[in-house]
């Protein structure tokens, strides 16, 4: 299978997700995309070529494998993470309620990849 470029997964990933993001925020410049995707407080994006990477290893019928490599490659690595592996943002333990875009919606994160790839597979078949 040819190599899959980043921007094919991002508008995947606008597509499926951005719309539903409570974290959504339109661009003045460009109202289709988010405010946050180039800030670095989307998780989602701020991580995109590592959750490619490890979603197109593991194969499962279950979220829970996907979700165990993400804490592992991922959330293990990310600022909001204390060393007991505690998160700031998906655990809310933070000063104001707060959000993490890549956990809140990883399963549709997972589909929208497993989709891009299958969308590929299909071509070169």
């Amino acid at each position: 299978m040819n190599a899959i470029s980043i921007d094919e997964y991002k508008d995947a990933m606008r597509e499926e997700l951005c719309s539903l993001c409570v974290s959504f925020a339109s661009d003045n410049k460009n109202p289709t995309r988010c405010v946050h995707e180039h800030s670095g407080q989307c998780s989602l994006f701020a991580n995109l070529g590592e959750v490619v990477e490890l979603v197109s290893k593991v194969r499962s019928g279950s979220i829970v494998p996907y979700l165990e490599a993400l804490r592992g490659k991922v959330c293990a690595k990310c600022a909001h993470q204390d060393a007991q592996g505690i998160c700031n943002l998906r655990d809310n333990h933070g000063p104001t309620p707060t959000w993490c875009t890549l956990d809140a919606y990883f399963n549709i994160v997972v589909g929208a990849i497993e989709g891009v790839r299958g969308q590929h597979a299909s071509t070169v078949s």
